[in-house]
């Protein structure tokens, strides 16, 4: 050992025996926390709904619901029928405890909210509503700005809306006197639909429509999106007039030219089918073509 650093060593000596001191202490003290909190209780009772962000409402007929608005900032939300519920149920679960789930009935109308947290943050919160077989409603409204919304329903409606920024949106069937479909940059599909009148305004979205029965009138709207219709019947049981800017039309094995047109004898059909077209693309079928 160089006698350079001896002197060190005698210079720090008092310093090192306790630095020694406090590493011995330390261990022993961590040591016995360890031991201390292995020996510990677990919480008693199961972790309750509030803290899962967990929320559930029923509402009986005495309600006297009539109608069904939900509105949701970013959510999945199911909507059925179902024979395993007498009462109208909501069940919603909290993304975080800066979402907000609520379920209020007014002069027969149940509104169901889902509300962001604002911090631009998308959580995606749970919403199932739950409807009783043979449940009598007038209209439901979903109004979503974002995630996935399914319908399965088996209900006659005089009105169904449904208006999505974007996401997804899929439904069974929707039986509606009239029925508007409106979507920013969604994704909408729908496997059957019979009703009146059909509005649907697409932007910039899929929209796929299958097996839909309109008996009055149908309003179309397509600016850059795509929309493909299946109608029910032949191409001869509808009359057509289009505005197409510089998209694509086509009715049945038919592509229509840019412009303004009519197909079919759209002033006597008994369904009328109206149509703009931006830069976008429409193609109708027909079931018995």
């Amino acid at each position: 050992m160089s006698s350079r650093f001896k002197n060190v060593l005698k210079k720090y000596k008092d310093a090192v025996v306790a630095l020694s001191f406090i590493g011995v202490t330390a261990v022993v003290a961590l040591v016995v926390y360890i031991s201390a909190t292995l020996r510990q209780e677990p919480p008693l009772g199961p972790i309750s709904n509030e803290e899962l962000g967990i929320v559930e409402w029923t509402f009986s007929e005495k309600e006297a619901i009539t109608k069904l608005h939900i509105s949701t900032d970013y959510s999945t939300v199911h909507i059925m029928t179902t024979e395993e519920v007498d009462e109208i149920t909501v069940f919603g679960q909290q993304a975080s405890q800066q979402d907000t789930i609520t379920a209020v009935v007014e002069d027969g109308v149940l509104t169901v909210t889902e509300t962001e947290s604002g911090n631009g943050k998308k959580d995606n919160s749970y919403l199932r509503i739950q409807l009783p077989a043979g449940v009598s409603l007038t209209e439901i409204v979903v109004e979503s700005d974002g995630g996935l919304v399914s319908y399965a329903a088996d209900i006659s409606l005089e009105q169904f809306t449904c208006k999505l920024v974007s996401g997804e949106f899929a439904a069974e069937e929707i039986r509606s006197k009239q029925c508007n479909i409106t979507t920013e940059d969604a994704g909408i599909a729908i496997y059957k639909s019979c009703g009146e009148i059909m509005i649907l305004q697409c932007n910039t979205g899929n929209v796929t429509l299958k097996d839909a029965t309109i008996t009055k009138s149908m309003q179309m709207s397509c600016k850059s999106g795509k929309v493909q219709l299946e109608l029910t019947g032949d191409s001869k049981d509808y009359g057509f007039s289009m505005k197409n800017t510089s998209g694509i039309v086509k009715i049945g094995k038919e592509t229509m030219k840019e412009g303004c047109t009519t197909y079919n004898d759209y002033e006597t059909a008994e369904v009328k089918i109206d149509m703009e077209c931006g830069d976008g693309r429409i193609n109708i079928l027909f079931a018995k073509e």
